[in-house]
């Protein structure tokens, strides 16, 4: 639970607008990565839900929409970079090698980047399994039945929020945003492609829920 409140935190404090908080806020997400690697995704995850959700609703300019994307991929960049660097420190430290396991050795190598390409197609497989099927978390018909439902509202809501801004930017944004959804959701199996998934490392998917909400309440109200 630390770690995921660590991620969730270094993305509040990469939204102000002062430079140390977004330093704390990258050394906070390499915390967090430190008690779990995946917990990485939980804040990309967050990081796009926020920008969708600010134009969807209008509620900045691009100038500083700019500004905060800019923000977040300098939080995620150096909280990776400062991760890998206190990982290096401590394995030559200790003089230790890195756990094998489920193959999460291998994030990061140039193998697993070039492999990371031929799973983007098991990432929308992942996305789609989770919303409609049993085949991760098997929670049976009656859950699937509530996530479609959900999915279907979630759907309609950033469509309205899209349409009624009238804005070609918003629009191709939201295009953009369906695009990507799934990879960012899945986004484990592109960082570690050879790991073998366990339900643990697909803790962004409790995100899902939440973010479903609040972007339906968000378009009731337009």
């Amino acid at each position: 639970m630390m770690g995921i409140f660590f991620s969730i935190l270094s993305v509040y404090l990469a939204q102000k607008q002062n430079f140390v908080f977004l330093l704390i806020g990258s050394i906070i997400l390499a915390l967090s990565m430190g008690i779990y690697q995946a917990y990485l995704v939980v804040a990309m995850v967050l990081c796009v839900s926020m920008l969708m959700f600010y134009i969807l609703l209008e509620k900045t300019d691009k100038r500083s929409l700019i500004k905060l994307f800019l923000r977040y991929i300098f939080m995620g960049s150096v909280g990776v970079v400062l991760y890998f660097v206190i990982l290096e420190f401590f394995l030559n430290y200790y003089q230790i090698n890195l756990s094998s396991y489920r193959g999460i050795n291998e994030t990061g190598s140039f193998s697993s980047i070039l492999l990371s390409l031929k799973s983007i197609p098991s990432t929308w497989k992942y996305f789609i399994d989770f919303l409609f099927t049993s085949s991760i978390w098997n929670w049976g018909e009656f859950f699937n039945f509530l996530y479609i439902i959900l999915t279907a509202l979630f759907v309609i809501g950033v469509l309205a929020l899209s349409i009624c801004s009238r804005s070609k930017f918003t629009i191709s944004c939201t295009i953009f945003f369906f695009a990507i959804i799934p990879l960012i959701f899945s986004a484990m199996k592109l960082l570690a492609p050879s790991t073998s998934i366990s339900p643990l490392m697909l803790t962004s998917y409790a995100l899902f829920i939440p973010i479903s909400l609040i972007f339906i309440y968000s378009s009731s109200g337009k």
